[in-house]
């Protein structure tokens, strides 16, 4: 047992994987669109593969680079693909380049640029050149460039910027804002081309992502203006209130009745009923520090906290609700450290450590799960009753 724990912590520590993951699943989510990756067969094959396991498998296309190409070059073989992927009715079309081509200095920017067709952009993804948060951000600056300046008149709605999260979710979120009066106009990057070319226009940015989210947003004030704000993920009760209060607040509008209603029914329901019950919660800043609150809320001890990425920001929003709820969970690195808990939260990377530790794991970072507002609340709660039943 104990070497299979520490194999466990070993691979915990392999939060983050190479850029053109990121490249790919941020491209990838923008509609009817296509990814060309030069290189060889198994970075398209691995990409698709996890892709489709965290809810959706986008359409690859591979240059399919050999030994051969890697000592004599393998552009051809990149031209040869993306005229056939052109021939297809594709609004946008992502070219990257993965490891081998990078370290061999092809220029793929150029292979690209050679064609007249403004559906083809390039972003560069060789993996060692950053992590996929990287490649998010990579991937955004590119689609910036799409954004029509002659477009931006008259200012309203807001875009979302960082969600790849499709599904129920998103819609649950259109719906949240929708009965509040204020339109979404764009999701970077779950969105048509068309959608992003007239999001300049948009009164505010609101990131959905920490980690890439809030350098998007800087970024897209920097090139058209477009005020931001750093916003609770709609999760949980107080989550889904303070998302809601202040993004209307910024619009002028209100929060219907119905809505506040719906959520003091939730917390009158099931505010501690989980009290005893201790946790662990693994995942990315924004969602782990969403999913604290929550099950804060329902009265479960988080003992520890393990999360992929870490900023100042993150820190200060964690010491904010432990001063809330009263709360000190230990924020590990390494799961050997992790002892005497009733559920393992996080996902499907977390199976191993459920299994050392003998304790349920509960998924809550893919996209077909139900999250966000009371409906993804009420889905929570009776998932966390589920898997506590079976235990």
């Amino acid at each position: 047992m104990k070497s299979s724990h520490c194999s466990t912590s070993c691979m915990q520590q392999m939060v983050r994987t190479c850029k053109l993951f990121g490249v790919v699943r941020a491209a990838s989510a923008i509609h009817n669109s296509a990814i060309v990756i030069h290189g060889p067969l198994g970075c398209g094959y691995n990409l698709n593969y996890i892709l489709g396991m965290r809810g959706g498998a986008p359409p690859i296309f591979l240059s399919g680079m050999d030994q051969g190409d890697v000592v004599f070059g393998g552009e051809e073989k990149l031209r040869r693909v993306i005229e056939r992927v052109s021939a297809g009715d594709y609004d946008l079309i992502t070219v990257v380049d993965s490891c081998a081509p990078a370290v061999m200095g092809e220029d793929v920017r150029s292979v690209v640029s050679d064609y007249d067709d403004p559906r083809l952009i390039y972003v560069p993804g060789g993996g060692f050149e950053g992590d996929h948060f990287d490649g998010y951000l990579e991937t955004m600056r590119s689609l910036s460039k799409l954004v029509s300046v002659s477009d931006i008149g008259e200012r309203d709605g807001l875009n979302i910027i960082g969600e790849f999260r499709g599904g129920k979710d998103l819609k649950i979120v259109k719906e949240m804002l929708g009965s509040c009066g204020i339109n979404i106009k764009s999701v970077w990057t779950r969105s048509t081309i068309q959608e992003i070319r007239e999001s300049g226009s948009a009164m505010l940015n609101v990131p959905f992502c920490e980690a890439v989210g809030l350098d998007a947003c800087r970024l897209l004030k920097d090139e058209y203006g477009t005020q931001f704000m750093d916003v609770s993920t709609p999760i949980g009760i107080s989550g889904s209130i303070d998302f809601l209060e202040s993004i209307s607040d910024f619009f002028g509008k209100d929060v219907p009745d119905e809505t506040y209603s719906q959520f003091k029914r939730l917390k009158s329901d099931f505010g501690n009923m989980f009290v005893g019950r201790k946790i662990a919660l693994f995942g990315g800043p924004t969602r782990v520090i969403s999913f604290l609150r929550f099950f804060s809320e329902l009265g479960f001890e988080t003992k520890y906290i393990s999360l992929d990425n870490e900023s100042e920001e993150t820190l200060k929003k964690l010491c904010l609700i432990k001063r809330e709820f009263g709360i000190s969970p230990e924020t590990i690195s390494d799961t050997s450290q992790i002892e005497d808990v009733d559920l393992i939260v996080g996902g499907l990377g977390e199976r191993g450590v459920a299994y050392d530790l003998k304790a349920p794991l509960l998924d809550v970072m893919h996209s077909h799960e139900i999250t966000f507002g009371a409906e993804g609340a009420k889905k929570i709660i009776e998932r966390i009753k589920h898997v506590l039943s079976t235990k």
